[in-house]
């Protein structure tokens, strides 16, 4: 007995063969259809869009045709966020994100192809970026994967799409050899090879853990040399004219989260004493910027790193990897931990760490606690807990054994 098409499908003959197309109607009243090679498929999906339907989902599959690049560009429109960080932003959507997914429709984008793009990034040479392209270190491919998540996010709220395929994908793993540290020898070998006028910042940068936009920040009156301490409240940032409309791309503004803003307690007396000297020696009042070129420029990270941080590693003749200024922070860090500060929220603390988490997946391999404290603690309880169950145990009193007798059995009478 043949089988009745049901409603909503219908068979359709061509030169290609015979094929069955589902026809339904959006939330709208809108018409929309599907061609599938058998019924049951036909079928399965004409009832996935009906139950849709009848719980809000929309079943219009239009706006998920939509092309990335057409899609990036309207919701670019609508971020907002401070201008160091859509400068940011913009250079990972445009240099990263849009050039590999310019022409594909929103509705094709699956989780396996960004996870294979992610691959790609890792490994340098992804066709949409050029064979030449070097690999991105795991920590730049997050960010670019965050921005795709994001920019798919904003098309599920968009309802052009149901589901963001990005969320499925799990961000790259870190490896502890991305960060560089340096040895007390090589940050020695560092100060000689910087130029004088620049070694007390340095001092400050390995004893603080500040961030390089954080020191272009500081102001004299930030400074508590008598309690060996430097207060952090903005972070120096470079952004581009057309996302502030500022006269010049420098700018201090407050750091990125509550936890930026603290007070940090770690400055050594020689550290101390080169910066007292530098302040007498500049003439600085409480108001002044700390740290600034030898003409009264204030720091600017584009400038400092080519031409005064670069030199001064390669008259040191610092090996492989060569360290950037962030890698002041990671050796201070790293410092602290090796001088007995294991407690984790100080750490997080004094670093300006958003979170307890971060601190913990990127030292928590040199916090290495004395644990003979622990060993004593646990060996007295187990010692106790013994001497408890033995006081508690009750003797019973001895039965006497039975007597020799012949052996009953049991005749069921």
């Amino acid at each position: 007995m043949a089988r009745r098409m049901p409603a909503g499908v219908e068979l359709r003959k061509g030169i290609n063969g015979i094929s069955f197309r589902a026809r339904w109607r959006d939330e709208q009243g809108g018409r929309h259809s599907a061609t599938f090679d058998t019924l049951d498929d036909a079928e399965t999906h004409l009832q996935e869009m009906t139950r849709n339907r009848r719980r809000g989902v929309s079943v219009n599959p239009t706006p998920g045709r939509t092309l990335f690049s057409d899609w990036a560009e309207t919701w670019w429109a609508t971020r907002d966020v401070r201008a160091s960080t859509k400068a940011s932003q913009f250079t990972l959507m445009n240099r990263h994100v849009v050039p590999h997914w310019r022409d594909w429709k929103l509705i094709d984008i699956k989780a396996h192809h960004i996870r294979t793009w992610t691959v790609e990034l890792t490994r340098g040479g992804s066709c949409s970026r050029g064979p030449d392209m070097p690999p991105l270190q795991p920590s730049t491919v997050n960010k670019v994967l965050t921005m795709m998540k994001l920019c798919m996010a904003g098309a599920v709220d968009a309802d052009l799409l149901e589901i963001n395929a990005a969320t499925r994908v799990k961000p790259v793993t870190n490896s502890v050899e991305e960060r560089r540290f340096l040895e007390p020898w090589e940050l020695e070998e560092l100060e000689a090879g910087m130029l004088e006028w620049w070694r007390p910042m340095l001092a400050l940068a390995i004893d603080s853990a500040l961030r390089l936009g954080e020191l272009g920040a500081l102001q004299v009156k930030d400074l508590d040399l008598l309690k060996h301490s430097v207060r952090v409240r903005g972070t120096a940032v470079e952004v581009s004219k057309k996302f502030t409309n500022a006269a010049t791309m420098r700018q201090v503004t407050d750091t990125k989260t509550a936890r930026g803003r603290r007070v940090v307690p770690t400055l050594t007396p020689s550290t101390v004493d080169k910066l007292a000297a530098m302040i007498a020696e500049r003439g600085l009042g409480p108001e002044d910027t700390l740290f600034t070129g030898r003409q009264g420029a204030p720091l600017r990270g584009s400038n400092f790193r080519p031409n005064i941080w670069k030199p001064a590693v390669t008259r040191a003749c610092l090996a492989e990897p060569l360290p950037t200024p962030h890698s002041l922070r990671h050796t201070a860090i790293s410092l602290w931990i090796a001088a007995g500060t294991v407690n984790p929220m100080e750490i997080a603390m004094w670093a300006g760490h958003s979170s307890i988490n971060t601190t913990y997946s990127v030292y928590g391999h040199l916090i290495q606690k004395d644990a003979s404290a622990t060993i004593e603690q646990l060996t007295r309880i187990h010692a106790e807990s013994a001497a408890t169950r033995r006081n508690q145990v009750v003797r019973l009193r001895s039965v006497p054994a039975a007597k020799d007798g012949p052996e009953r059995t049991d005749t069921g009478t």
